[in-house]
């Protein structure tokens, strides 16, 4: 291979190359990454022992802001603003007493980054069983707004209907 096909490769792939990075670590992209971390954390499989349901739980803390708004028309009992910690709390016990639950994006239908704070609206298909209870079951439209907060994005508020 002589020199200068070895320069119109590399130049090729540098010209490949910027626009995937630049595609990549975008903030749009960053926060659909974000929103679909979240719902992976929240995906607990029928057959994960403790160890790794309580690994879930210690995952989701990183993923939250100090204080969190929920609002659902579908459980209205957990409608409300809590700090961090309930929430961990709770979905510490979620992962230790429900016998699976499946959550997934199939599609971002908005998101608008506006300075260090997102929304992203999508559509979540997704169960979770407790106690032979399905309190989510079937499709579902989310709001998520997210807050940059130390480089990251933590999630304030979800809107679940």
């Amino acid at each position: 291979m002589t020199t200068k096909t070895r320069i119109i490769i590399a130049c090729a792939l540098v010209l490949l190359l910027i626009p995937l990075g630049t595609w990549w670590f975008s903030e749009e992209r960053a926060v659909k990454r974000r929103s679909d971390h979240l719902m992976d954390v929240m995906t607990i499989s029928a057959d994960s022992r403790g160890v790794f349901r309580q690994l879930k739980s210690y995952s989701l803390g990183g993923v939250l802001a100090d204080q969190i708004d929920f609002e659902s028309s579908t459980v209205k009992k957990v409608n409300g603003s809590y700090p961090k910690n309930q929430i961990e709390s709770a979905f510490s016990w979620v992962c230790q007493n429900s016998k699976e639950s499946i959550f997934e994006i199939t599609e971002f239908r908005e998101v608008k980054i506006e300075g260090d704070r997102a929304t992203v609206l999508a559509t979540v298909e997704g169960f979770i069983e407790v106690k032979g209870e399905r309190p989510v079951d079937g499709i579902s439209d989310v709001t998520l707004y997210w807050i940059k907060s130390n480089d990251s994005w933590v999630l304030t508020k979800m809107i679940w209907n």
